[in-house]
């Protein structure tokens, strides 16, 4: 039986031959999902924790009752995302009463106007296409998103509220986090409204 000898050449190729197989394998990618099933068995890639610091759900009901033309305010919602910073989803239920129909409303995050007009419309608006912060959302400093409002003193204004019995309006605010590393392109949580 002949003798097989290893020479340096022989190995250095061998070597390299397993290295670039050992490259070609590919690598893996984790996103955090909002809900994943297995039978049996447990799994835990990170988490995210999503904070509001305006309410303990992840829900917040606003209403607006018996203000008068000339009145305006704010409510103010802290955003935080701790554990992994996230993209920040948000949407409304609709407002449809005589006074939504007149309150002028405007979105503003960390102080810049995303959207405006009357409540009943940016309502609409809301709920059948989410709003994406800019911006991921980390867990300090938070977040601050504002809605801002404000009843016109106008004699049409007046007319349009002044039969109806303790006008009101209200709408809900529903709020979603997704992770942000690796997710440069994050998906509707709701999908297509």
């Amino acid at each position: 039986m002949s003798e097989r000898k290893l020479t340096r050449r022989s190995v250095l190729a061998g070597a390299t031959a397993a290295g670039v197989v050992g490259s070609i394998g590919g690598g893996t990618l984790a996103l955090l999902q909002d809900r994943v099933e297995f039978s049996g068995n447990e799994a835990t890639v990170g988490s995210m924790d999503l904070e509001l610091q305006h309410d303990s759900s992840k829900t917040i009901d606003i209403e607006y009752e018996d203000i008068e033309p000339g009145d305006s305010g704010k409510t103010v919602i802290h955003l935080s995302v701790c554990e992994n910073p996230g993209w920040v989803w948000l949407r409304t239920s609709r407002a449809t009463s005589p006074l939504a129909e007149v309150l002028l409303t405007e979105l503003r995050i960390e102080g810049t106007s995303v959207r405006s007009g009357p409540l009943s419309q940016l309502s609409k608006d809301l709920a059948g296409d989410p709003e994406l912060l800019n911006e991921p959302v980390d867990c300090d400093p938070a977040t601050d998103l504002a809605f801002q409002w404000r009843l016109p003193q106008e004699d049409q204004i007046e007319t349009a509220i002044e039969d109806k019995e303790g006008p009101e309006a209200s709408f809900s605010i529903e709020f979603a986090a997704q992770q942000w590393r690796h997710n440069p392109n994050p998906d509707n949580p709701w999908g297509s409204q």
